[in-house]
């Protein structure tokens, strides 16, 4: 006030200083749905900050996680001029999972996730064997005195498992249990082999079905009994039994060393009797 006409100008110059902004990162875990955490960032307004998303991204990444989203600006955040009203930024990441069946299997005691060493570690069963079962029927062909009569009848029926892993947690997440390959639960029934002169105790050995992966493996034998007249085992032939006494009439002894001569001597027998009665008809006639 009191300005004269003398007066010389006056110039004023007013600064501005820019105000501090704040901005912030979220990361969620849209698997859980639980915030994983966030970064606070601040800054005058108009200047650009250099953090960028990428590099936590990346070490998410390496311990099973997978991105979904991301609307932090690739280039960093630049402040505006909202004293009142930070600016929120949020980057969605999801939980990856591992299919591990026979085709597919993992190393028990290994990472889970390789570059994330002290992470979760594949558990015991995740091998090949471990995610395989076998169960098997064998059907043995014995003699009576237990020797082999024809060769064994197998049959087998497999189970794989399959389970799938979160990458994060390392836990079962689905379990799709015991499968039979190409769905095959039975044992077809089997019928023994016809061998001559021998009847098996076990003309069929039965079907079985409704086999898990749990069954213990099935063994059968087959027996197989000689019919009349015939070797106890094929290979072995009946020896001749001995023969004692003597032929009536003649004080020939038999027995297993002559045997063969019995033709001969009945011979002799028939060709005396002949002999007698020729006799008599001759002396009855003169």
């Amino acid at each position: 006030t009191g300005l004269a006409y003398n007066d010389k100008d006056i110039e004023n110059v007013v600064i501005y200083t820019a105000n501090i902004q704040k901005a912030n990162v979220t990361y969620i875990d849209d698997t859980t749905g639980k915030t994983l955490e966030t970064h606070g960032l601040s800054g005058k307004t108009g200047t650009t900050d250099s953090y960028k998303t990428s590099d936590t991204i990346t070490s998410y990444e390496d311990k099973g996680y997978a991105l979904v989203s991301d609307n932090y600006p690739a280039d960093g955040v630049v402040y505006d001029n909202d004293d009142a009203v930070d600016q929120n930024f949020e980057v969605h990441l999801k939980h990856t999972t591992t299919t591990v069946n026979p085709k597919d299997p993992q190393t028990p005691g290994e990472p889970i996730n390789p570059k994330d060493p002290d992470g979760p570690k594949w558990p015991t069963g995740t091998d090949a064997d471990s995610l395989t079962e076998t169960v098997n029927e064998t059907t043995h062909y014995q003699y009576e005195d237990g020797s082999k009569a024809a060769e064994d009848a197998t049959d087998q029926v497999s189970f794989t498992r399959e389970v799938v892993y979160d990458n994060v947690t390392g836990e079962i997440v689905e379990d799709h249990g015991w499968t039979a390959d190409n769905g095959d639960t039975t044992f077809d029934a089997v019928k023994s082999p016809n061998i001559a002169g021998y009847t098996p105790d076990k003309a069929v050995i039965d079907e079985v079905t409704g086999l898990a992966y749990n069954d213990k493996d099935i063994e059968n034998v087959v027996i197989y009994t000689a019919d009349p007249d015939t070797p106890v085992n094929p290979d072995t032939p009946v020896k001749s039994q001995n023969i004692e006494g003597k032929l009536p009439n003649t004080g020939v002894a038999i027995d297993e060393n002559n045997t063969q001569n019995i033709l001969s001597v009945i011979s002799l027998i028939i060709l005396g009797v002949f002999s007698t009665i020729y006799g008599k008809f001759t002396k009855n006639h003169k």
